[in-house]
């Protein structure tokens, strides 16, 4: 074995393939097939989109570990630990499983080079071969077509959103990046679109490549909404209309939930009515999370382009917060700054941008600065700075936003979380 401890396998694997992403299915088949992988007891779902795939990941988990099956996914990126990635029922597996799991892998590729993703992937397929889940839910990386979760064929695949982002990998338009998505489709299985208003080249996809497609406001469709509670109707695979009143609303974006909801149903397994009770304590950190910290509200949200801060920006407002809204920003080089900053802005009454100097990627604080016209906006050197700044400005009901990039979220949740006076 390589490594005997967790963090130096992953130091190891930042620094063991010349590119940080590298699409592409021939390496990753071949180290596969050395591995024998073998899913066939297994139910599986495979979950691509630009944005909403972790909240779809999390209610397939949730409802179907309610209804009595081991359900395994596996998800990225991760906010505080590795093994966030790689759960069994909700609960992340062990950092021994993942350590065995990469020894395997290592063993198995031999001179074959791997990328960061693609090693994580295999070993996360490798401890599901191993336990042989009823259910595995699987999230795409990046795109669809090319990513290294389509090695597996799933039982039904969910496209959540179609909207840029990854513009210099996937194309510039939503059709080219519906393409790329769409392809984690298979002949003869159902494709679930949660997009609203998807482009065209989702159902034309769908017929060229013989998949049953069960289009956002078609075969599914919420049907009412409310404060505590929701309603949602869907169809099985022979297209009998099927109804789900007055579930348990949770704090995940219902656009996404319903998309999870008639994959469930077509997976054609049971599903008692009381399982979908479990929605009511659904929630994902870093989607629109909200924690009480020194008695001022915090809300975290990973919204790292245009749609999923459009998003965002609705529910800010459905909020009618009345007091100031201290905002901490970063975002990568290669998002849109100027558009996700114009979504938030009519939102945020003062901007914090700190730097993430341990990040290669992050774009320069001082950079993002020149996208913010309409508000006062300071510059700190790391995010402990700047958070520190915001709360010394912060009184009666103002609240934070840590907005932007998975890093500045999970910088600070480590800090909040290390300090240990989270309220409540």
């Amino acid at each position: 074995m390589r490594f005997q401890y967790l963090q130096d396998w992953l130091d190891w694997l930042e620094t063991c393939h010349p590119r940080e992403i590298e699409l592409g299915l021939e390496r990753i088949g071949r180290v596969a097939e050395a591995l024998d992988f073998s899913f066939s007891r297994s139910k599986v779902i495979t979950v691509a989109g630009t944005n909403g795939k972790g909240s779809c990941v999390a209610t397939l988990s949730c409802v179907l570990t309610a209804a009595g099956y081991q359900t395994a996914t596996y998800t990225s990126p991760h906010l505080l630990h590795y093994n966030e990635r790689i759960g069994i029922n909700g609960v992340p597996v062990s950092d021994q499983d993942i350590v065995q799991a990469f020894a395997r892998v290592d063993e198995a590729r031999q001179s074959v080079s791997l990328s960061y993703f693609e090693f994580g992937t295999l070993a996360a397929l490798d401890i599901f071969n191993r336990l042989q889940p009823e259910v595995m839910v699987l999230e795409v990386g990046l795109g669809g077509r090319l990513d290294a979760v389509n090695i597996i064929d799933p039982d039904v695949a969910v496209i959540t959103s179609i909207d840029l982002d990854h513009q210099d990998w996937l194309g510039d338009d939503r059709e080219l990046i519906g393409r790329e998505k769409a392809g984690i489709l298979r002949r003869h299985r159902p494709l679930v679109c949660g997009d609203v208003k998807p482009p065209e080249i989702i159902s034309r996809e769908a017929e060229r490549g013989a998949a049953t497609l069960f289009q956002r406001d078609s075969e599914f469709s919420i049907i009412k909404q409310g404060e505590q509670q929701w309603s949602w109707r869907g169809c099985n695979e022979h297209g009998v209309a099927c109804t789900l009143s007055d579930l348990p609303r949770p704090a995940l974006p219902l656009n996404s939930v319903a998309a999870a909801l008639q994959a469930i149903v077509l997976l054609q397994l049971p599903v008692e009515r009381s399982a979908y009770n479990a929605l009511s304590n659904l929630q994902l950190p870093g989607r629109y999370q909200q924690l009480s910290y020194r008695g001022y509200s915090i809300i975290l949200d990973v919204a790292h382009n245009p749609a999923a801060a459009d998003y965002l920006s609705a529910q800010l407002q459905d909020d009618k917060h009345t007091a100031c809204t201290y905002a901490l920003f970063a975002l990568m080089k290669d998002k849109d700054c100027a558009a996700i900053v114009d979504e938030l802005k009519a939102s945020v009454d003062n901007w914090l941008l700190p730097g993430l100097p341990n990040v290669p990627r992050a774009m320069a604080a001082n950079e993002l600065a020149e996208y913010i016209l309409t508000a006062p906006v300071s510059v700190y050197t790391d995010t402990k700075q700047a958070l520190d700044r915001a709360l010394s400005l912060m009184s009666g009901n103002d609240r934070l936003l840590v907005v932007g990039s998975f890093f500045l979220v999970a910088e600070v949740l480590k800090i909040i979380t290390l300090k240990g006076d989270i309220d409540g």
